[in-house]
């Protein structure tokens, strides 16, 4: 078994290599993504190093935010401590507690962008480099655009609960950014089971929104 990774804007691939026929690619994020996750937890008197170690992760220093983990650990350790502690909304609660900052160098350079366009546009293009095990892309459909996410699936699909949530709870955050506090989508498509979406985001008490879809999708 040869193990290669690489840390670098553009190599955002781990690659486990069996024999010499087969690649298994393992989706990597940056650990800054982890840090609200933490500072939520910690507030809230959850052992977080207790779930840390589970998932083979330690808690990143301020020096560290933007080196590589596997996602799946991400994963693992988000999914454990929402099922053990009862925190069954925990990916809208650290994107609520902490807005565009919990973004690091990434939010940096979205703030950069002038319109909801150019921000899209430039989070497509930096994505690879912040979270490779996350897609995203714009839909037009007869005058409406459709903003997409969908996470990889060699990622554990029964443990994307709370990153599809967090994924959508950042989506919102980001475009508010860009568009001003009040904005709404027109329509939600979300990849997790039924949640009740106004609890977080009020302003979304009428508004028509699937379930249990292959990604999630921002209407607007």
């Amino acid at each position: 078994m040869k193990l290669e990774h690489g840390d670098s804007k553009n190599a955002m691939v781990l690659g486990i290599c069996i024999g010499e026929s087969t690649m298994t690619h393992i989706p990597l994020v940056r650990q800054v993504t982890m840090a609200p996750a933490i500072t939520y937890l910690a507030s809230e008197g959850v052992p977080v190093d207790r779930y840390l170690r589970r998932a083979r992760l330690s808690s990143p220093s301020p020096g560290a935010l933007e080196k590589l983990v596997p996602f799946h650990q991400v994963c693992d350790f988000l999914s454990s401590v929402a099922r053990a502690e009862g925190i069954h909304d925990l990916g809208f609660r650290v994107t609520g507690q902490q807005g565009m900052e919990h973004l690091g160098v990434y939010r940096r350079l979205l703030a950069q962008a002038l319109t909801l366009h150019d921000l899209i546009q430039t989070s497509r293009g930096l994505i690879s480099s912040y979270n490779s095990g996350l897609r995203i892309w714009l839909e037009r459909h007869q005058g409406q655009v459709r903003y997409c996410q969908k996470f990889a699936e060699t990622l554990p699909q029964d443990q994307l609960t709370e990153v599809i949530h967090f994924g959508l709870a950042s989506a919102m955050v980001i475009s508010r950014y860009a568009r001003g506090a009040d904005w709404q989508p027109n329509r939600l498509e979300l990849a997790s089971g039924p949640v009740d979406l106004a609890l977080h985001f009020p302003g979304l008490a009428d508004l028509p929104v699937s379930f249990n879809q292959p990604h999630t999708s921002v209407w607007f």
